[in-house]
């Protein structure tokens, strides 16, 4: 199974949180995409400015993907309160940032159910 992290840039916690699932002690069992096509997740951090908020959109409509949102910033702005508009998805970990278990956890759900 393939995964591309799309960042809509705030303070990396999440993105630090989601490489730690490739280190050996989570052994997570998929690899990372290297472009959004070939993804079959897409995990989705952070809620960014507005001009980083439409760019992800538009990156992730070239996706097939299932979108997995990480953090509290991608779910509801968080901490920066963002109000530009996100990306939608039925999968989501809460947390600022959350456990990289949690992250692994939401990724195998994504691929159990359809988009």
């Amino acid at each position: 199974m393939k995964v591309f992290l799309l960042s809509q840039g705030t303070c990396n916690g999440c993105e630090l949180e989601f490489h730690a699932c490739f280190a050996p002690r989570y052994g997570a069992g998929f690899e990372k995409a290297e472009s959004i096509e070939q993804a079959e997740v897409v995990v989705v951090t952070g809620c960014g400015t507005e001009k980083a908020s439409v760019s992800a959109r538009r990156e992730f409509k070239k996706s097939w993907g299932k979108p997995v949102l990480v953090g509290n910033c991608a779910i509801n702005g968080g901490i920066f309160r963002c109000r530009h508009p996100r990306i939608r998805g039925k999968i989501k970990v809460v947390g600022c940032p959350p456990r990289p278990e949690q992250i692994i956890a939401a990724i195998e759900e994504a691929t159990k159910c359809p988009k």
